[in-house]
């Protein structure tokens, strides 16, 4: 039979649902060479019964040849209630498969719900291996249960900075008021990873009092770490954004073209003056992505953010800001028109 036939096969066995349906699904999901066909298997199985002996089953599931196979039997697991279901979620922890690390730890997270002590105790089971660790990471970051944040702590001392960068990173999912201070030790972190990541939740907040953490950060021996601290000072709203914007023939060559994005969002600079750094495309798609730049177009009541959207369309993509243009056209405000009007009659901004 081919694939094709054996998908018919497996429907008239949904539809009818005899005895002998369990046992063909299971043996079909066990050895068919098709990964559709072996899907589809798994969702009849599921639909015919759910009790331990599928739970353990669906369990098996996990090792399936096809990532998107072994990443949907661990959301099947997240939604059944038994141990046997929490018990292969758990030792899964340990795959290095991050598509299905995500699925294990968001489907842990509902179990961890619903029956805490039984996933503690499963967890302590499994040998601390890295994988093991940034499962428990990921976990912890998304569950945020009682004593959660006390162990993410104890993570941001682990030997490996792997470790310490996830560790960073689901504390940062925390009020900074509670975890600025550990997190502050995290940017003199030997690795620049873990600076990086550290820099990354400091931007989340909008106080002032971490600004100059952060502006200290354009400093770093790391190039990657000194960009991501110019990113989140204007995430932050620092007001050292726009002095450095107004001196950026003096900034570091490296930020040049951050600075050259963020004064285009900000109004400070003009399309042609942004695409003189050629890299400004890339942090500009990371703070104003094309299609938010699009609808802000379309749909803003702000005339200047519509100006601004417009402006980073230009530096984007020429074709989508030439389409922007002709709606913009008509735009009730006169200077948008005008601006509109002028790439339709001038396409080439610099």
């Amino acid at each position: 039979l081919t694939a094709e036939e054996r998908l018919r096969a497996l429907e008239v066995c949904r539809v009818v649902a005899t005895g002998q349906s369990y046992t063909v699904a299971l043996s079909i999901l066990k050895n068919d060479p098709s990964p559709e066909v072996r899907e589809s298997a798994l969702d009849l199985l599921v639909s015919i019964r759910r009790d331990p002996e599928v739970a353990r089953v669906v369990g098996s599931a996990l090792l399936d040849p096809h990532p998107d196979i072994r990443a949907k039997a661990a959301r099947i697991l997240g939604e059944m209630e038994f141990p046997e279901a929490m018990e292969a979620l758990v030792h899964s922890l340990d795959t290095p498969d991050r598509k299905l690390r995500e699925a294990v730890t968001t489907s842990l997270s509902n179990h961890m719900g619903r029956s805490p002590e039984r996933a503690a105790k499963l967890m302590k089971e499994i040998p601390s291996t890295k994988t093991r660790k940034l499962g428990m990471v990921w976990l912890l970051g998304k569950s945020r249960r009682g004593g959660a944040m006390k162990q993410l702590l104890g993570y941001l001392e682990d030997e490996d900075a792997e470790v310490r960068a996830a560790a960073v990173g689901a504390l940062g999912k925390y009020r900074i008021g509670i975890v600025g201070r550990f997190l502050r030790r995290s940017l003199m972190d030997p690795n620049g990873r873990v600076r990086a990541a550290a820099v990354n939740a400091f931007s989340r907040t909008q106080t002032p009092e971490w600004e100059g953490e952060i502006e200290r950060m354009l400093s770093d021996p790391d190039s990657f770490v000194r960009k991501r601290a110019a990113i989140a000072l204007f995430r932050m709203g620092s007001k050292a954004v726009r002095r450095r914007i107004r001196s950026l023939g003096e900034e570091l060559e490296e930020l040049r073209p951050v600075w050259a994005a963020v004064g285009l969002i900000l109004g400070e600079f003009d399309p042609s003056e942004a695409l003189a750094y050629p890299a400004s495309a890339d942090f500009l798609q990371e703070l104003f992505p094309l299609g938010e730049a699009e609808i802000a177009v379309r749909e803003s009541s702000d005339p200047e953010r519509r100006r601004r959207a417009f402006r980073v369309l230009r530096v984007l993509s020429p074709e989508v800001a030439a389409r922007a243009a002709m709606e913009l056209s008509d735009d009730p405000d006169a200077g948008l028109r005008k601006e509109a009007s002028s790439l339709l009659r001038d396409p080439d901004p610099t």
